[in-house]
């Protein structure tokens, strides 16, 4: 997240995703949009610092790729 939310402010719980990387996979940071391809998981994330609400939808990552189209 680079803080440039469309919608202004802090994102909605609904609004956000976590990614995990599983083990072996790694990332490096890029501008610009990207995919994600892995298990996905729809359950309330707790403890995370510095966010007013915490993502409910999760991923663990294990592929990482620019994105191939606009949508």
């Amino acid at each position: 997240d680079s803080g440039q939310c469309c919608f202004g402010g802090q994102p909605q719980a609904t609004d956000m995703m976590l990614v995990n990387m599983n083990a072996g996979k790694a990332v490096n940071y890029k501008t610009g949009m990207i995919s994600v391809a892995g298990t996905f998981h729809c359950e309330p994330v707790k403890g995370l610092a510095g966010l007013d609400a915490n993502p409910v939808y999760v991923l663990d990552g294990d592929l990482m790729e620019s994105a191939r189209t606009s949508f």
